[in-house]
């Protein structure tokens, strides 16, 4: 019977990496075969073994929940060749919001509950840190076709917040073109979220300096350019970890 190594597939941007430490541009889900034809349980220190070829596909975040989940497999495989087998040729993927695993063989009851306990833990461990998370969501991006792009990660609040506040620079970089094109006075609900306070202290700011006795809610098309300027170079500067 021809045996095989867990393979790790990335549904994200990364490459596709086979677990025997050879790389394929296909991101199809196939299983990879080791050399000496065994499965990856087999070779010494098989969780740490497995952990390192995963290193640069798995986030940080997620690889000690991959390493239990390798442990307990390891522990329900004894004695039992058909569910070794399907073990044997588990691959491991990861999404922007979900660490999970799929067989090529069919997989029993016991194997299934451990891979659905690992892949809805994922929803709650942040996968830069580790720290207690939930999933996050971005949306209305438009790539360079026009289509909207939903962005989704399992961050905590450190690390969503440089991730979150990243997208929303971006949109707004995105929007400025129109709005200059309007050449009209520019509305809180135009900007994105996490900017809008910012933007309501400035415009009152320069209301206040024109000598207005009403706060103003609105800037003019220039101040508008003036104050997104400022945020496209602290967007520069803004560090994102890259497994966010």
């Amino acid at each position: 019977m021809a045996t095989s190594a867990i393979d790790t597939t990335v549904a994200t941007d990364h490459p596709h990496t086979v677990l025997d430490g050879s790389e394929t541009p296909s991101k199809a889900l196939s299983a990879s075969r080791m050399a000496s034809g065994r499965y990856w349980m087999d070779r010494p220190d098989a969780v740490a073994a497995t952990l390192a070829e995963c290193a640069s596909h798995v986030p940080p975040g997620w690889r000690p929940l991959l390493a239990r989940t390798l442990v307990k497999l390891l522990a329900v495989v004894e004695g039992r060749p058909a569910r070794r087998a399907a073990v044997g040729q588990l691959q491991v993927c990861v999404g922007g919001a979900e660490l999970w695993c799929v067989g090529v063989d069919e997989t029993d009851d016991v194997v299934e509950g451990i891979l659905l306990k690992m892949a809805r833990s994922s929803h709650h461990v942040c996968k830069c840190c580790g720290r207690r998370a939930r999933p996050r969501r971005a949306s209305d991006l438009t790539d360079d076709d026009g289509r909207c792009i939903e962005l989704a990660s399992v961050l905590c609040p450190r690390c969503a917040a440089p991730w979150l506040l990243q997208h929303d620079l971006r949109r707004l970089a995105q929007s400025m073109a129109l709005l200059r094109r309007l050449n009209l006075p520019i509305a809180p609900a135009q900007i994105p979220v996490l900017l809008r306070a910012h933007f309501r202290q400035q415009a009152d700011r320069l209301g206040r300096l024109r000598g207005w006795q009403v706060s103003a809610v609105r800037m003019s098309p220039q101040a508008f350019l003036d104050w997104a300027r400022d945020w496209q170079v602290f967007s520069a500067q803004l560090v994102v970890d890259a497994w966010a």
